[in-house]
């Protein structure tokens, strides 16, 4: 009776927490560390302290909060703490555990406690979660199983990593079979497109290292996201969250840090790959001109420049970068510059596309020499 009045009081402060009722909160864990005390039920102590931390979580300061959480995992990591199985299922223990990755506390523990119970990841986890595949699509194409690289001895797969390309390109869910097939092997006439499909899938999967992270039912394929990251998914989710007033400037640091550069580089010819491509770079260029324009109004005119070199450096094709750097140069004074961030978009449009600069680019240009030789002359 007393183990069952214990982990009723657990969830009751649980529930207590989720509904934000602070004061009640405390009085019922109060009451649960005086029952548990010097018990063969102290262990409900990692409990106790991990719903304190979760609470204090959602209403106090980061430095509080952390150490709140830091102490009770480090309580859970010294007792040798697995915690009760109902507790394990809750969303406030993935929570908690996802806090903890991010903020770099107990990292040890917690992956162990996450790979040992088979935690599922909470919404928006990032790549700092121990997924058993990750993902990098933008700038570069790399695959990480159980936390290391894929590595090979030959010569690389090239069939299974070019239908994983191709599933994420497609969307990474709900694809139909049919486009893949068409996507790979367009040429093959019959049920033999389907075939190596499924032959290939079979050959995806024991190189990621287990069967369920490619679903496949109902002529759909799909990447499992409880066991698959990608960072292309995870961008759009952070840039999706930026338009959200809340925690925005985060989800917008978040999205334009994973943003590495081109979608698939090593695949640009690829005629599947071109939409999620121009998705993915029209929303980064968005997300960039909508922070430099805030920064821009805000006077912060040097934190602007480095926020367009940075854009720049994932997509220097992206003229509106360059026209925020002229922008910027000329509000501080100082035109030599603006004028050389000029000369380098009219370089790089040039030698990679073969075109000149937009009339808008062009007639600030023309502005701006004119200034400078009024100034010139004015002196």
């Amino acid at each position: 009776m007393a183990y069952l009045e214990v982990l009723g009081r657990a969830h009751f402060a649980i529930g207590l927490a989720a509904t934000g009722q602070r004061q009640a909160l405390a009085e019922t864990l109060a009451q649960q560390r005086r029952f548990i005390r010097d018990t063969c039920l102290a262990y409900f102590e990692c409990e106790v302290a991990l719903v304190e931390a979760w609470d204090a979580l959602a209403h106090d300061g980061e430095a509080s909060s952390h150490k709140l959480l830091g102490d009770a995992l480090r309580l859970g990591r010294e007792t040798g703490c697995l915690y009760v199985n109902i507790f394990r299922v809750t969303s406030m223990f993935r929570d908690v555990l996802s806090e903890a990755l991010e903020a770099g506390i107990e990292t040890d523990y917690v992956t162990d406690l996450i790979q040992r119970l088979r935690i599922t990841p909470a919404p928006g986890a990032t790549d700092r979660w121990p997924w058993p595949v990750k993902i990098y699509a933008l700038g570069r194409f790399e695959v990480h199983v159980n936390g290391a690289p894929l590595a090979f001895n030959g010569k690389a797969p090239r069939k299974p990593l070019l239908l994983l390309k191709a599933i994420i390109a497609l969307g990474e869910t709900g694809i139909p079979v049919h486009a893949l097939v068409d996507a790979l092997w367009p040429d093959e006439e019959g049920d033999s497109g389907r075939k190596s499909l499924d032959v290939t899938i079979a050959r995806l999967r024991k190189l990621l290292g287990r069967h369920d992270v490619i679903v496949v039912g109902d002529e759909i394929v799909s990447l499992n996201l409880k066991l698959c990251w990608t960072d292309a998914r995870s961008f759009l989710e952070f840039d999706d969250a930026s338009s959200s007033p809340k925690d925005s400037d985060d989800a917008s640091r978040r999205a334009f840090l994973l943003y590495a550069g081109v979608f698939l580089p090593a695949d640009v010819e690829a005629h599947w790959s071109w939409k999620r491509r121009e998705q993915l770079r029209s929303r980064f260029v968005r997300l960039v001109e909508s922070v430099g324009q805030a920064l821009e109004a805000a006077g912060r005119w040097s934190d602007a420049i480095t926020h367009y070199h940075a854009g720049l450096e994932a997509d220097d094709l992206a003229e509106i970068f360059h026209q925020g750097l002229m922008r910027c140069y000329r509000a501080l004074g100082r035109h030599a510059e603006a004028m050389s961030a000029y000369r380098r978009l009219r370089q790089t449009l040039s030698v990679t596309l073969g075109i000149a600069p937009s009339q808008q680019s062009q007639a600030f240009a023309r502005a701006l020499q004119q200034e400078s030789q009024g100034s010139d002359t004015t002196g």
